[in-house]
């Protein structure tokens, strides 16, 4: 689609990565898009490509972080969303997600540290101190206003806003 800026920073590789999880494991494609400041990564089943998850990333938060050590202030990125095909959890795929966006935001020099979203789910909260990563107090989402405002700058693929 010409015009379009959702560009992909890395293809669709012939080389599947295995994931490895409590329910065994998958061989799974990533690709990842971005436009503007917000990143996503697709994972694929590499033999089907049925989506097997994705996660959303803001590329830079605004403002970034005071580091508590230092009390510096760091350029840092932040989920937005993890989500992965209820059939398929529990095999490392959103571990694979996270990785896979560190990974790129390295290679396109954006910030290599992706903090964890403070409004998790219980489970998000879980996944999160396995991965590691810095997990801020976790601040559940209260309000259908906040869900909005949380995602009033996500877009659907024809360019309409999903609210």
């Amino acid at each position: 689609m010409a015009g379009d800026d959702a560009t992909p920073v890395i293809a669709l590789s012939a080389k599947p990565s295995n994931t490895c999880g409590s329910r065994g494991s998958t061989l799974v494609l990533y690709a990842v898009v971005h436009r503007l400041n917000i990143a996503t990564v697709m994972a694929l089943h590499a033999s089907t490509l049925h989506t097997a998850g994705h996660l959303i990333w803001t590329i830079e938060k605004p403002h970034g972080r005071r580091e508590a050590a230092s009390g510096e202030q760091i350029a840092v990125g932040e989920i937005k969303a993890v989500w992965t095909e209820k059939d398929w959890r529990g095999r490392g795929i959103a571990e694979g997600m996270y990785r896979k966006a560190m990974e790129v935001a390295a290679r396109a020099g954006w910030p290599t540290i992706i903090d964890h979203n403070p409004q998790r789910t219980h489970a998000g909260d879980g996944w999160a101190a396995k991965v590691g990563g810095y997990m801020p107090p976790r601040k559940p989402v209260e309000s259908t206003a906040l869900t909005l405002a949380a995602f009033s700058n996500v877009e659907a693929p024809d360019g309409e806003g999903c609210v």
